[in-house]
């Protein structure tokens, strides 16, 4: 359900999602809690394939926003103001939510980032509100529908955290709160008294940069943490800590598991040994660490964030795993929520494997080119009907049955599209067990992406290991420093460490400085902008002009992060004129390739120019940029068998006879495109005498 869909439905501006939580009332119905930059949305889960938003409760817009649920009652909170919101959910049965309270404990709670919840003790906690030095805050809950202040942790700020009552052990009869405090790692914190919380012990660990958020296994004492800041400081892998908790005054580091991806993790919560991560970019993440809980199997994952996997804040924000169903939700920055069936993640895996054997490259050569896959059933399932080749076409998707080849193999060869067109398409295959399976998972979004195309003619190609008469500056650049130049990339935290295709020496432009520079991210762009233009390039010819380049943008570090952006323009009349070719504001930190068919922005000419604009025309942000593997290419599509003329799949007497009724002239039977139908057209038909392969 997208964000559009929800402001449809509440009839209020909406901008982004946030967190979410999930509820069960009394008769077993399900229900999504949807955090929204304004409100807070319910959403009827009652049919997972088909939600229905029921209604929401709108609050001052916040970027944060934080919801749990207690009896029949939810409780919200933002970062902007308004206080606790008491949600009515006791007829949400027959789609009523309604706002029943809101409290602000006398202005110090007015705002909050967070808020906790012990069932189990029916208090609610809140975190980072700004009173009470925005530590962990209990509200009694003895009366849901009025909360009262009971009591509060003030020693530090409280990110976030997770109450628990021990009922056997040595802590049985306590209640203790594993909190999350940023730079200074996680506090356990005894708030068995309200009125005498105290800290049991404080926690650090090695890369520690901001401690926060996490769950504790009780079945086991460990705890699952997750640290916001440590990916962008390192530049590496999501990274998921794992304490030994049985001893709450001293904790044991076991160690860290990676997805071995480079995002950032975000909200994660732990099931009978199943660790669900929202990890921003790269979306939900299932883990069983019912064994070695360092290093544990991913069973599953759905990228619910269609860009490139970064360290950047979009994408998925939670995820609630706790149904009585399999039914998991995610909610999604920019996506809105995601309800997934996560049984086959939960169980070990999916119900079926697809392993790619071969698959297009960069081109797919219609008629030629195969796809192949091995099609697996797995657990109690099996295949229902033939794996499907998933093409998006101009008329929309189209299917194509894959045939099987033996030991559990298919294969599809690449339909016939329009030369030069971009498709995307994936494998997929229903299973008995009433799910379908995809790869990518998760496809059509991340699905595979190729030019239809037989071959590739080379224009132009730079990699920027010589100089190819770039021009650097224009007359309306200002840029004080990280001016483009030419050099090997050092890198630092915002910059690239090396060029687009890794090896020594390798060459690229890039703002400030390289190996003849002064290091970049010292010598930033800053005080305006500068400008990078290329040669004039010829991208005429017989086919479909594509241009592509990598280029590398940062620009969320320093006083005043994201308030730029770089502009990259195309021209076909030697710089006359130019059009925008698109805007780069996301954060990737990487190397991205993009490519283009020229056609779709201005007539294809030998004289079109490619520029790219960087500045920092703000408050003094870190902005780094690079372009490498320039290249302008041409997409052509051969007959697989040009001397076929009849069409019938066979070069035989057919073919023959109209080269002969067309001899002399030009015509059908004109394979090498001379003008007419000769002896040179004659030999190339009787070399290609037979079925056409």
């Amino acid at each position: 359900m997208s964000v559009q869909d929800f402001e449809d439905a509440l009839g209020i501006a909406i901008s982004d999602g946030n967190d979410c939580w999930g509820y069960t009332s009394p008769s077993g119905r399900e229900y999504a809690l949807m955090g929204l930059d304004s409100a807070m949305a319910v959403v009827d889960l009652t049919d997972p394939t088909s939600p229905v938003i029921l209604g929401g409760v709108p609050h001052p817009s916040s970027p944060w926003a934080d919801v749990k649920s207690f009896g029949e009652r939810a409780y919200v909170v933002n970062e902007s103001g308004g206080g606790v919101q008491v949600v009515d959910l006791s007829r949400v049965d027959e789609g009523i939510v309604t706002l029943e309270t809101s409290i602000d404990l006398g202005g110090q709670a007015s705002t909050s980032h967070n808020i906790a919840l012990n069932e189990a003790s029916g208090f609610a906690y809140l975190c980072g509100s700004n009173g009470f030095n925005g530590g962990l805050v209990a509200l009694d809950l003895s009366n849901p529908g009025q909360p009262v202040l009971a009591g509060a942790y003030t020693d530090t700020y409280v990110h976030d955290a997770e109450i628990v009552s021990f009922t056997t052990g040595p802590n049985a009869g306590r209640e203790i709160a594993f909190c999350y405090v940023g730079e200074r790692g996680i506090d356990i914190v005894d708030v068995t008294d309200k009125s005498n919380m105290f800290r049991v012990s404080r926690t650090t660990y090695p890369g520690l940069e901001y401690a926060h958020q996490g769950w504790f296994d009780p079945e086991r004492g460990l705890l699952f943490t997750n640290d916001e800041v440590d990916e962008i400081v390192s530049g590496g892998p999501t990274m998921t800590r794992v304490f030994d908790v049985a001893s709450i005054e001293a904790p044991v580091r076991l160690g860290e598991f990676t997805s071995g991806l480079q995002v950032i993790d975000h909200n994660l919560y732990a099931r009978d040994g199943i660790v669900f991560q929202a990890n921003y970019r790269s979306g939900l993440r299932v883990f069983d660490a019912s064994g070695d809980p360092t290093d544990p199997v991913e069973t599953g994952f759905f990228d619910t964030f269609p860009g490139p996997d970064a360290i950047e804040f979009d994408g998925a924000w939670s995820v609630y795993p706790f149904f009585e169903r399999s039914t998991v939700i995610v909610s999604d920055i920019q996506g809105g929520l995601f309800v997934l069936d996560a049984g086959f993640a939960i169980a070990g895996g999916s119900p079926a494997s697809i392993e790619i054997l071969e698959r297009p490259g960069a081109t797919a050569s219609p008629g030629v080119d195969a796809v192949r896959a091995r099609v697996t059933a797995q657990g109690d399932a099996a295949l229902d009907g033939l794996p499907r080749l998933v093409v998006d076409t101009p008329t929309g998707p189209a299917a194509f049955e894959m045939v099987a080849q033996g030991d559990d193999v298919y294969e599809a060869i690449f339909p016939d599209l329009a030369c030069g067109a971009t498709a995307s398409y994936f494998v997929q295959v229903e299973t008995t067990v009433g799910l379908a399976v995809s790869e990518p998972l998760g496809a059509p979004l991340g699905a595979f992406e190729t030019i239809v195309a037989s071959e590739e003619a080379a224009l132009f190609a730079d990699d920027f290991q010589s100089d190819r008469g770039w021009i650097v500056g224009s007359p309306d650049d200002d840029a004080v420093t990280g001016v483009w130049e030419r050099a090997e990339p050092i890198g630092t935290a915002a910059a690239p460490g090396e060029d687009a295709t890794p090896g020594p020496g390798g060459l690229c432009y890039v703002t400030g400085a390289g190996s003849s520079g002064g290091g970049l991210g010292d010598d930033d762009v800053d005080g305006g902008r500068t400008t990078l233009t290329s040669p004039a390039l010829d991208a005429t010819g017989d086919g479909v002009a594509f241009i592509e380049y990598a280029r590398w943008y940062s620009n969320d570090r320093g006083a005043s992060p994201d308030e730029d952006a770089m502009v990259v323009l195309i021209s076909n009349d030697n710089g006359a004129n130019w059009t925008t070719l698109e805007v780069v504001d996301e954060n990737a930190q990487a190397w991205v390739t993009r490519r283009f068919r020229l056609a779709d922005l201005v007539t294809p000419t030998d004289r079109v120019r490619v520029r790219f604009i960087a500045s920092d025309e703000g408050g003094g942000s870190i902005v780094e940029a690079g372009v490498d593997d320039v290249r302008v290419w041409l997409a052509r599509c051969v007959p697989a068998c040009p001397a076929d003329v009849s069409g019938d799949g066979r070069v035989d007497a057919a073919d023959l006879a109209v080269l002969v009724a067309g001899w002399g002239a030009a015509g059908l039977g004109d394979l090498d495109g001379s003008g007419a139908i000769d002896a040179a057209d004659l030999a190339a038909l009787i070399a290609t005498w037979g079925p056409c392969e």
